[in-house]
């Protein structure tokens, strides 16, 4: 029989500080100021196996030292009499936690685990009042199984998010975790600091170079569907096989691949040989923010040549263009919206790539032929979501692992510019390109192995 409780951590004694809120947090926080008062579009979640062994007082106790460690769990955001955003770090509070407990005879215990995450997903947080994270244990017979991790986009971006995953596995292990190198007040400091100001102006430079040669919308308004906004994903054994394949031919990162494939179809759908493209620059590239848990992500511009009819070109251009822009990925937003208006900027910035696979380096051994991508491609499955109706972009792309051999690309899409059909079939676009050129690449190798050319 399935029982629903609530238990709750109480912490204490750690530090309580408020300090000016650092660039990323002014950045997401814009967004989610945007969406009031429904926010939970910001939430998301993180899934933590049970370790057999440990009972709920020790998940209960991982969670409170998971919490104690990281202060953008325990932060809670105020705007100060002029305005700004202000971080306010608690010291002491209370975490509630929802256990959901099904016994073995349970028809089907992974469905109340989704129910489980549905639950704790689904409501926004008080920025103001709760601390951005929202834990749940699924249990099975009274032994905890999962630990269902829900976090505000205030708290970290999705990278953040891994960190408090890999960590609380670690937690429940029984095993140490060295301090956290930095946290969000200190960044904040640095950002305001003569260092940081140097790199935010280098970052002001690209923008103002960007601006200036992006060009304007490339897709034609239309008449809105309803929902407005579609989304649509494709799972795809074969984008996995072809992005590794082209990465180790091309000596680049399966991600710029991928990168160089959406704008090069954006580019033929368009009819037009410069793509802009709004990339998600992950910031991590300092070794002290690499476990950093809280917000470092920000959207940068690059505008992609897709006019080489030879698509290695065009990867290769790509890449130069794509390490440029995450170079500038650290920016003030407040300096970047003036500099626009300033401008009076038509540019494009509505078109969006996030690829959030890890390891998206050449790494694949056995070599990729014609009749092992036609089979995975026959298997790769369309499907759409639900839809909805506020957001502020044309076109977003993003890229995740979905298990050991496929890739998902997901498209949301503003149908007044594209329709849904044509969100699914940019993705099967992109899918038929990589197919495409990666048999051409492996038939032209076979011909040179074969007459030994050079």
């Amino acid at each position: 029989m399935t029982r629903l409780t609530r238990h709750t951590v109480r912490i204490h004694g750690e530090r309580s500080v408020r300090a000016p809120a650092t660039l990323g947090q002014r950045s997401i926080w814009v967004d989610i100021d945007r969406m009031m008062p429904d926010t939970s579009f910001y939430n998301s979640t993180v899934f933590t196996e049970v370790p057999a062994g440990v009972d709920l007082a020790g998940v209960l106790a991982a969670l409170d030292a998971l919490v104690r460690r990281h202060e953008a769990l325990r932060t809670l955001f105020h705007r100060d009499p002029a305005g700004d955003l202000v971080q306010q770090v608690t010291s002491d509070g209370e975490l509630p936690v929802e256990v959901c407990e099904a016994g073995a005879d349970d028809p089907d215990p992974r469905a109340l685990i989704d129910d489980l995450e549905r639950l704790v997903r689904r409501y926004r947080f008080d920025h103001t009042r709760d601390w951005p994270i929202r834990p749940a244990v699924g249990a099975l017979d009274g032994a905890p199984r999962v630990v269902i991790t829900c976090l505000s986009h205030a708290a970290t971006d999705y990278l953040g998010g891994q960190v408090v995953g890999a960590e609380l596995a670690r937690l429940l292990a029984g095993g140490e975790l060295p301090p956290p190198s930095i946290q969000p007040v200190e960044l904040a400091a640095y950002e305001r600091s003569e260092p940081g100001g140097r790199v935010q102006e280098r970052s002001l430079a690209y923008w103002r170079e960007q601006l200036a040669i992006t060009p304007p919308a490339i897709f034609r308004a239309r008449e809105p569907d309803t929902p407005r906004y579609a989304v649509a994903a494709l799972s795809s054994g074969a984008v996995k096989l072809a992005l590794e394949a082209l990465a180790i031919r091309y000596a680049m990162s399966s991600s710029v691949v991928l990168l160089a494939a959406t704008a090069t179809v954006l580019g033929r759908r368009s009819g037009t040989g410069r793509v802009p493209m709004v990339l998600i620059a992950g910031n991590r590239h300092r070794p002290e923010l690499r476990g950093y848990v809280g917000n470092l992500v920000q959207d940068v511009p690059a505008t992609i040549d897709v006019s080489a009819e030879d698509f290695g070109a065009v990867v290769r251009g790509c890449w130069g263009t794509a390490m440029r822009a995450y170079r500038s990925g650290i920016s003030d937003r407040q300096e970047i919206t003036a500099l626009r208006g300033a401008l009076g900027s038509v540019a494009d910035l509505s078109c969006y790539f996030n690829d959030l696979r890890q390891g998206v380096g050449a790494g694949q051994a056995e070599p990729v032929t014609a009749e092992r991508l036609h089979v995975a491609q026959a298997t790769s499955q369309l499907t759409f979501g639900a839809g909805y109706e506020l957001d502020e972009l044309t076109f977003f792309l993003k890229a995740i692992e979905d298990g050991p051999d496929r890739v998902e690309l997901s498209v949301r899409a503003d149908t007044s510019r594209v329709a849904a059909a044509e969100a699914a079939e940019i993705l099967r676009g992109i899918e038929d390109l990589l197919v495409t050129v990666t048999v051409t690449v492996a038939a032209d190798e076979s011909v040179l192995a074969a007459t030994g050319a050079r």
